[in-house]
């Protein structure tokens, strides 16, 4: 295992025993001799991580830290080949079947503990980064799948990938899906009590904690062997969720079919272009950019516990994330890179609208309800490592 080549501890290729950080590496082999259904399920067996699940987004911790309630696993960074795959607006990480095609990870390298110096303020607690299949171990088409029933509630998943390499080029594309419903189970008995609808009386069994969860995956690649490369890669990803698990409230769908009950929606798009050209044997130039965008679906609505209104949030974002980074190696025992970066990022976000229940209409409360205002944020830095 120490033989396994790594590359997130210093952003250069180096065995495992040799990188200067705490890293795990979960392999292809090991996804499929665990089962592992998404990569939230590869770090709850992890050592050193822990995740927490109210059944809408998990947070994971890490040696006993997390961000706290509705963190969203935002103080650990989770990359695929490097690129950041945050939800922008909460700075949250998607874990489940909505991040990527299991099929398509060739390995999972985690480092538990912080590496800010390289990957910013985002990797606080820790790194996770997903390695996709290379070039030459694409294969034709890989299909996975799974189906059951839970609580008298049937699911399923499934998950397919298909590549193919054609001299230079090479070519990934998958899709994995989600449903499943833990509808049915108890509220925890757990501090803080519970806000509980007024209607609720004693029952503690959740009516709604339906998953559903969707990614597209695609890459094209060009690579010249020795030279450089040039690689274009797309994901899309939609997350429905009930929230009678919510901590905004819970148990708030209805006994009698009403629309009522917390409905998390969210999509997100990224869109991402990276070349390396290898100037002489020791240098290498690398050049990244990522476009992002995502924001609410229509289905999104929260309760807070109250009779007479719910919820409507308004929040959308888009933008852009370009590195340019220098790599010099002149032997196995020193490599330094020298590199910038630069995020604009457009947030939309407007005060949550609270919706009138019998009505249908917006109840006006101060600037409550108003057009989501714009913010342009702009971050640009600059690093220096020497290892």
């Amino acid at each position: 295992v120490l033989n396994v080549e790594v590359s997130t501890a210093t952003k250069t290729a180096e065995r495992l025993e040799e990188a200067p950080a705490v890293i795990t590496v979960v392999t292809r082999a090991d996804i499929e001799r665990w089962g592992y259904q998404s990569v939230a399920e590869v770090l709850q067996h992890t050592v050193g991580f822990y995740l927490i699940d109210d059944h809408v987004l998990p947070d994971a911790g890490v040696r006993g830290m997390s961000g706290g309630l509705g963190a969203e696993s935002g103080a650990i960074k989770v990359m695929i080949d490097g690129r950041s795959v945050a939800y922008r607006t909460t700075s949250g990480n998607w874990l489940g079947v909505e991040l990527i095609p299991l099929g398509s990870i060739e390995q999972i390298e985690i480092i538990r503990g912080p590496a800010s110096a390289l990957y910013g303020a985002d990797a606080f607690l820790g790194v996770v980064n997903i390695i996709t299949v290379p070039p030459e171990k694409l294969r034709p088409i890989r299909v996975r799948g799974a189906a059951g029933v839970t609580e008298s509630n049937p699911g399923g998943r499934v998950d397919a990938v298909a590549g193919q390499r054609l001299g230079r080029f090479d070519v990934l594309l998958g899709a994995a899906a989600e449903r499943t419903d833990r509808s049915g189970l108890l509220l925890p008995a757990e501090s803080p009590a519970p806000i509980l609808p007024s209607d609720v009386g004693s029952r503690r069994v959740a009516l709604d904690l339906e998953r559903r969860s969707a990614v597209l995956q695609g890459r094209v690649g060009y690579r010249v062997k020795d030279a450089g490369a040039l690689v274009l890669s797309a994901y899309g990803s939609t997350v429905r969720r009930g929230g009678d698990f919510a901590h905004w409230a819970q148990l708030t769908n209805g006994e009698q079919g009403d629309a009522t009950g917390t409905q998390i929606g969210l999509q997100q798009l990224r869109l991402n272009l990276d070349g390396s050209v290898r100037a002489t044997p020791a240098l290498e130039l690398a050049l990244g950019s990522t476009y992002f965008q995502g924001g609410l679906l229509d289905a999104d609505r929260i309760e807070i516990g109250s009779d007479l209104f719910y919820g409507e949030r308004d929040q959308a974002y888009r933008g852009a994330d370009s590195t340019f980074e220098a790599r010099w190696t002149p032997g196995e025992r020193l490599n330094a890179i020298v590199g910038v970066e630069a995020v604009y990022d457009h947030e939309e976000i407007g005060a949550p609208r609270r919706i009138n229940r019998s009505t249908g209409e917006v109840v006006a409360v101060g600037e409550a309800g108003g057009a989501a205002e714009g913010v342009d944020l702009t971050n640009v830095g600059a690093f220096l490592s020497v290892n």
